[in-house]
């Protein structure tokens, strides 16, 4: 009730201030901090007779990355820019990006100010936000959730369409350009669907929803879904096909349940994609090890931002063991070989 109650004040400072903080907007900075420093690297394993590899991407983001397109774009090729100069890329190459990665976008457009505050508190910039759209956040306040009703959820869908399309035409993007598979880890936002070949919103509960694309840029048709509330049993894990084998992708969901991988699919998944937690280890390994799948990689983001700490970033399984991948600070690209 207190998020409401301040929703409420913040709107009515907002309207007052509205044309104020369209007029005077700061230059959103093009350049990032995640791309200032040296980009670690680490790789596994060695080329298999059938060829392809895993590149993961654990990125360490900062607001201004999410601030424009350009940005985001920017900071994503990166990780395909160093995988290319180390000599991992290859058409049978399939690039993984972390959880979240496209969370962040409801910052798109965002001024100084805004990004500033986004450094320490998500909340405190969604605030910020209300103030200069409470009426395009008003508009969506009758789909929020009001049993535990929050500002960063009327903030989330009100920018939901924008985020979506940024993402698409990214990843997309970088994956016909590079001629690579992309997983593209996950955004949060209301329940997408597909239009035409085209991400758009829906009025549906708030999902943690990801996206494969093919190497010509193609979106493929089934998404990963994790805690979808229009869907509380939801699917078996995902699978996909790419030039490197099928491959799964797991959520904390498919572990919890010990979902079976669809048959005949799941007798020839080659290796898996997990966007699960850290902690999800001793499960994710007995889920692989029981289907006889022994490659793998799980990425997190490497950043301090929102109060997350960078120590633990994720880890590959390799050969049916699972490794720890290097702790820091910076963004870390690792290869694992198939």
């Amino acid at each position: 009730m207190r998020s409401i109650t301040r929703l409420v004040l913040v709107w009515s400072l907002g309207i007052a201030g509205y044309s104020y903080g369209l007029m005077h907007r700061a230059e959103v900075p093009q350049a990032s901090p995640s791309q200032s420093g040296a980009v670690d690297w680490a790789t596994y394993g060695f080329p298999g007779p059938a060829g392809g590899n895993l590149i993961g991407c654990a990125l360490a983001p900062e607001p201004e990355d999410y601030a424009s397109e350009a940005a985001f774009r920017s900071m994503l090729e990166v990780c395909l820019l160093v995988a290319r100069e180390r000599g991992f890329l290859n058409e049978k190459s399939v690039l993984v990006l972390p959880r979240h990665v496209g969370t962040p976008l409801f910052l798109l457009g965002e001024d100084a100010e805004v990004l500033r505050i986004a450094v320490e508190s998500r909340d405190e910039a969604a605030y910020a936000i209300a103030r200069t759209r409470p009426l395009a956040v008003l508009s969506h306040l009758p789909f929020v959730d009001l049993s535990d009703p929050t500002i960063m959820e009327a903030v989330v869908r009100a920018k939901a369409g924008r985020s979506l399309a940024v993402l698409q035409r990214v990843v997309s993007d970088l994956a016909q350009t590079y001629r690579v598979t992309i997983a593209s880890g996950t955004i949060s936002g209301p329940e997408p669907i597909l239009v035409d070949g085209q991400l758009a919103t829906s009025f549906g509960p708030l999902c943690e929803t990801g996206f494969v694309f093919r190497s010509d840029g193609a979106l493929a048709p089934e998404f990963v879904r994790s805690d979808c509330g229009s869907d509380p049993d939801g699917p078996a894990p995902a699978v996909f096909e790419s030039p490197a084998g099928f491959f799964a992708v797991l959520t904390d969901r498919d572990l919890t349940r010990e979902q079976s991988l669809p048959e005949p699919v799941g007798g020839r998944v080659r290796f898996l994609v997990a966007q699960t937690a850290n902690d999800s280890r001793d499960v994710l390994m007995r889920f692989a090890l029981a289907r006889v799948i022994y490659a793998g990689l799980q990425v997190e983001n490497r950043t301090r931002l929102w109060g997350r700490a960078p120590e633990d970033t994720g880890g590959v399984i390799e050969r049916g063991n699972f490794r720890n991948l290097p702790a820091g600070t910076g963004m870390l690209v690792v290869n694992l070989w198939l």
